[in-house]
């Protein structure tokens, strides 16, 4: 499953885990939860076909959420995830990068698209 392997490579990446430890989790953070944390969800799965039929192949969207309470952490803990998976066996290409802010909270996030073939 690609989702064990994203908490693999951030884990286990030192800037990554220097950052958040191993808060690292699938959907959501938990109630409570502490900030810096990275969140991840698979957004799609698209078989790919070719005229012989399925390929075996699949492109899988991943969105993942650095999660942390100022801009400039949400920023560093981002620009690591990217490196993380990037650089890694994965060879996560990546799709989109976008800065938000929780309105109830007032934590930031910066949420990054990434595309895997598997």
């Amino acid at each position: 499953m690609i989702e064990t392997s994203i908490y693999t490579v951030l884990s286990t990446d030192v800037t990554v885990s220097a950052l958040v430890s191993t808060r690292i989790y699938p959907m959501i953070i938990p109630q409570n939860g502490t900030l810096p944390a990275v969140v991840y969800q698979r957004v799609s799965t698209l078989p790919i076909n070719s005229l012989s039929g399925d390929s075996g192949l699949d492109s899988v969207r991943i969105q993942l959420s650095c999660w942390s309470p100022t801009y400039a952490g949400a920023k560093s803990l981002g620009l690591a995830v990217r490196n993380a998976l990037t650089l890694s066996s994965l060879k996560a290409i990546t799709e989109m990068e976008l800065d938000d802010i929780d309105d109830l909270t007032g934590h930031y996030r910066v949420i990054l698209d990434f595309r895997i073939w598997q």
